[in-house]
């Protein structure tokens, strides 16, 4: 491997999905800072008085949890809507990124080229693990700081008096502190999700069509069978079907041994509790189960890409 080879493959990705995690993330945040605007600049009275309450909190020193705690849930609620579309967003990628290539024969114009095969797989897989969940992150930053911006701006303009304190409610609103553990939380969240990421790519490597059902369909047999066992014939107890709940829930308790509450006086909140919470579900046993689901795709790229 050699960094210009890198950087080409990572540019064919990027080139290849773009619409995927270039252009969607950026249409999303341009569209909710047009509603963003539309909805300050047509506010009522009551509305433009709720606002004034709300930015009066910054001249209230025991006001300060409350400020940060509006912060914490801006960056938390705008972040988790483009984290859910970036989701969606993956899982589209790693269904196709090698069913695609295969489909329309592409494979054997790139593999005529010298780029390896596990370099191939390595590149699909942190441009689906990373670029994508980052594209959206910056997005979802950028919308957040320039709609801020525009809103203190706007409400410095319409707002007045002795009492609208629009700068100083700016500097007591912490927006830096969630964002950071947003990014913190990008690795934790690649491991955790390691197992599913590389049994979608398995899965696009397997496929001859509909990569969807190939991923969905042994999962949904596997349970059922593991259903029938349990209560027609009364054998045992659920492990399969226990074991994803488990693996893929973050309950709120979890969230509180990890020191996160979510209640009106989240004190102490700082950027590593999350990323600390998710790493928490990261277990030796899926990590291993995943690099088995990547040895396999990497051998069926290798001896099967062909047929």
């Amino acid at each position: 491997m050699n960094y210009q080879q890198i950087k080409s493959s990572f540019q064919r990705e990027i080139w290849e999905s773009q619409k995927t995690f270039v252009w969607t993330p950026i249409v999303m945040a341009a569209l909710f800072f047009v509603l963003l605007a539309f909805e300050l600049l047509t506010a009522n009275d009551y509305q433009m008085e709720n606002i004034g309450n709300l930015i009066k909190l910054a001249q209230y020193p025991d006001a300060s949890e409350q400020l940060d705690r509006f912060g914490f849930l801006l960056v938390q609620v705008v972040m988790g809507i483009f984290l859910s579309i970036a989701g969606l967003s993956q899982l589209r990628y790693f269904l196709s990124c090698l069913f695609d290539e295969r489909r329309d024969l592409s494979i054997y114009f790139w593999r005529s080229l010298p780029v390896s095969d596990l370099q191939n797989i390595i590149v699909k897989f942190v441009t689906g693990a990373l670029v994508i969940p980052i594209t959206f992150i910056l997005a979802a930053m950028a919308l957040i700081f320039v709609g801020f911006s525009f809103f203190l701006i706007l409400m410095s303009i319409t707002l007045s008096g002795p009492d609208i304190g629009v700068w100083q409610f700016a500097s007591s609103v912490n927006l830096l502190t969630p964002i950071i553990s947003v990014f913190l939380s990008i690795i934790p969240m690649t491991l955790w999700m390691f197992p599913i990421f590389a049994w979608l790519m398995l899965a696009s490597m397997i496929a001859g069509r509909a990569p969807f059902l190939w991923a969905l369909l042994p999962i949904v047999f596997v349970m059922l069978a593991e259903v029938v066992i349990v209560k027609v014939f009364n054998s045992g107890d659920f492990f399969f079907v226990y074991a994803l709940r488990d693996y893929l829930s973050i309950s709120p308790e979890l969230l509180a041994e990890n020191g996160i509450r979510f209640t009106f006086e989240n004190d102490g909140f700082t950027p590593d509790l999350i990323p600390k919470a998710i790493m928490s579900k990261v277990g030796m046993i899926p990590l291993g189960l995943g690099a088995v689901f990547m040895g396999a795709t990497y051998w069926l790229r290798v001896n099967r890409s062909h047929e």
